[in-house]
């Protein structure tokens, strides 16, 4: 809800959202899928303007990014906030409730024409149909922020008193427990374990990521703990990693073309590219 609020994405794009596009260290919200969701079943499409965007994100809402009590989900997908109410969360979804009474009737009338069920993929195209009809046509002067924040205010209060900020109370009300047992060793294996299935190279801001997301949900640590924690863990991970750029030729660069910490000024920042041992060897062996 935070997000929906600062940022302006829609619903279904925010429950898209993995840790993977939140980039807490450059402050920045990828947006590049959205969430459809029918009956018990949801699925993964292309966002609503079917293009891919960058959100950058103020230094609060990184820091509750970084320091929201959170719980895993039992199907180990995603982290939730504790204590959001789910009548509370689906008030905000007045056009999932839409599609899904269009859905019913179009599949009733799939019914009446063919006699049998719609199959996986029909009832599919049927859902992207309700999708586009139910669809509200774009005005052409909008909603700004603060209006659509106060209209939020408003159908919050009608369903809970004490609006938004009972809500902002309530969550962070809930008693986070003890704080996890972990591994820092574990937590870089697995770390490097996972970003070497998904990528064949990548950087220390996608390392960073990947341990944020072996860590436990509570550290027991202040917000301004995480991110040295962060720092510290990758540092370490890196020594097990392999780097794949080429380093820089540094010796015949003058002073006043250097940057502070004496890298090139011509060389981005961040953009050395790694990859892990075993992934290396197997491309090794596919190349002979």
């Amino acid at each position: 809800m935070w997000l929906t609020m600062v940022t302006g994405a829609r619903r279904g794009e925010l429950c898209a959202l993995r840790w993977d596009d939140v980039e807490l260290v450059t402050g920045t919200l990828r947006v590049l899928r959205s969430i459809a969701e029918l009956k018990t079943e949801t699925w993964e499409k292309d966002t609503r303007t079917h293009q891919h965007r960058r959100i950058a994100l103020d230094p609060e809402s990184v820091t509750q990014l970084t320091a929201h009590r959170a719980r895993t989900r039992p199907d180990g997908r995603a982290r939730e906030v504790v204590g959001m109410d789910r009548e509370l969360l689906d008030l905000f979804s007045s056009h999932r409730h839409a599609i899904t009474t269009r859905i019913r009737e179009l599949e009733r009338a799939f019914v009446a024409r063919v006699g049998r069920e719609p199959a996986p993929l029909e009832r599919t195209r049927l859902t992207q149909q309700a999708t586009l009809a139910t669809r509200a046509a774009k005005d052409r002067h909008g909603e700004t922020l603060e209006q659509r924040i106060d209209r939020w205010e408003a159908e919050t209060r009608w369903a809970v008193a004490g609006g938004f900020g009972k809500v902002v109370r309530d969550a962070l009300a809930q008693d986070a427990g003890p704080a996890a047992e972990w591994s820092e060793r574990d937590v870089i294996e697995r770390a490097l374990a996972n970003i070497g299935e998904h990528r064949a190279s990548w950087l220390r801001q996608d390392l960073l990521r990947a341990v944020s997301d072996e860590l436990p949900a509570h550290l027991g640590l202040a917000p301004d703990q995480v991110r040295p924690l962060l720092e510290q863990l990758a540092d370490r991970a890196l020594a097990d990693a392999v780097p794949i750029t080429p380093p820089p030729v540094l010796a015949d660069l003058p002073d006043e073309l250097r940057r502070a910490d004496g890298a090139s000024m011509f060389e981005r920042s961040g953009s050395a590219r790694f990859s892990v041992a075993p992934h290396l060897v197997a491309e090794g062996v596919l190349r002979r």
